[in-house]
């Protein structure tokens, strides 16, 4: 059975209080020739996210939220990229097993870094329908194991990644 893992890169959150990132090293398979870095991004909400404005309007001054995003740092700088979210050519192709592996380790070091940082709020977008796919699938499955509050509509999501019972509305 192949072997994955991961180092994380910084010994806390790296940038400033609006944008602030981690890096983490994935090595798949282990090889040396299957591993990519991941840069994850936690930025500071400011407004117009619909789905936080509509369930949670009345608590949204006093709560935490950040907006969060990855991409393979390879990207960065890299003219054959369009968008800092392209996947870089040289990149490998990862196998069903290496995609569960990054995905479930992401989402393990998200609500850490949201337990850590005192995140009440996680909100982020799927960029295409097969990333969608794959959230809706991990994000149910984490929000009924971890016991979070999920909202979810089209492409966007919403995660309360603190369990308090508060009245919002």
């Amino acid at each position: 059975m192949p072997r994955h893992s991961h180092d994380i890169l910084h010994d806390e959150l790296q940038g400033f209080d609006i944008y602030r990132y981690i890096d983490i090293n994935f090595i798949f398979s282990d090889k040396i020739n299957r591993q990519i870095t991941f840069r994850l991004i936690f930025c500071k909400y400011e407004s117009g996210n619909v789905i936080l404005d509509k369930f949670f309007s009345k608590a949204l001054s006093t709560i935490t939220i950040s907006v969060i995003s990855f991409y393979n740092i390879d990207a960065e700088n890299n003219e054959k990229c369009d968008a800092l979210f392209d996947k870089p050519s040289a990149a490998p192709k990862l196998t069903i097993s290496e995609t569960r592996y990054l995905y479930s380790t992401l989402v393990d070091i998200i609500l850490r870094i949201a337990e850590t940082e005192a995140i009440h709020f996680l909100t982020f977008q799927a960029y295409s329908e097969a990333l969608r796919r794959v959230y809706d699938r991990l994000v149910k499955q984490y929000a009924a194991i971890k016991n979070l509050e999920v909202h979810i509509e089209g492409a966007c999501y919403v995660i309360r990644t603190d369990n308090t019972n508060e009245n919002e509305n």
